[in-house]
């Protein structure tokens, strides 16, 4: 039993040093990757307290209703990726848009 036990604590020991020394890094998301790397860049001049930049964009809405792609028609599914990503983009909290994207699908098929 006492191999047991000391076999642990030194099982333990390491996992917790590996922890430490971020050997072991936890799944963070783009936005986290992000933030993490641009956090000394001053977003003073981001008055809308946006940006765009904070993820990925699928929704490619700097594309949307341009003149050179000549998009000006969209659908619930790329509305909502789009609503998505603003909702995602936003670091100050007054520009955090009103409803969560999951209460956006719920009435998405309330609607349907």
């Amino acid at each position: 039993m006492n191999r047991f036990i000391s076999f642990f604590v030194i099982f333990l020991g390491i996992n917790i040093t590996l922890l430490s020394t971020n050997i072991i890094q936890v799944e963070r998301t783009y936005t986290e990757r992000f933030d993490s790397v641009f956090s000394v860049v001053s977003r003073v001049q981001a008055t809308t307290g946006i940006l765009y930049e904070r993820l990925v964009p699928f929704a490619q809405l700097q594309k949307f209703n341009s003149n050179v792609y000549s998009v000006d028609t969209s659908n619930a599914k790329h509305f909502i990726q789009g609503y998505s990503e603003l909702y995602n983009a936003a670091f100050q909290s007054f520009a955090k848009l009103p409803y969560s994207v999951d209460s956006l699908n719920i009435r998405k098929h309330l609607t349907s």
